[in-house]
């Protein structure tokens, strides 16, 4: 089993996992990380009032339907890796697969971006791979 690291870049609204990098615009991330952040099923209405905050009253089904729509096809750039699902009845949730190490901690992100861009000669010569 392959061990993938992934972490999200909040300055940049980046997602890394496995190598690959993914751009989200300022809802998607909202929604995305607000979803990995609960770790469990999230009511529909606290998605809405944190990605469309001081709008909840003139979101439709429609909004959240697009929006989810643009994460999945996003996410599937990186495999099935990311389990996401948002549904207006039962709410949403996002989960990492098991083969996948989610960095919460920003100093592990950050030694880790660092890391990925030192050369590989360099990564050798100090026994890190």
């Amino acid at each position: 089993m392959v061990i993938k690291i992934s972490f999200f870049d909040k300055s940049s609204r980046k997602l890394y996992c496995g190598g690959k990098t993914i751009y989200f615009t300022n809802k998607e991330f909202m929604m995305l990380s607000f979803l990995i952040e609960s770790e469990s099923i999230v009511p529909v209405e606290d998605i809405i009032s944190h990605v469309w905050k001081g709008k909840e009253s003139v979101i439709v089904n429609n909004n959240i339907f697009q929006l989810t729509h643009r994460i999945r096809k996003k996410l599937s750039h990186i495999g099935s890796d990311i389990i996401f699902s948002v549904s207006v009845n039962s709410g949403g949730y996002c989960k990492f697969k098991s083969n996948v190490i989610f960095l919460r901690n920003k100093l592990f992100c950050f030694l880790f971006n660092f890391m990925m861009t030192l050369p590989v000669s360099i990564l050798r010569q100090s026994r890190w791979l």
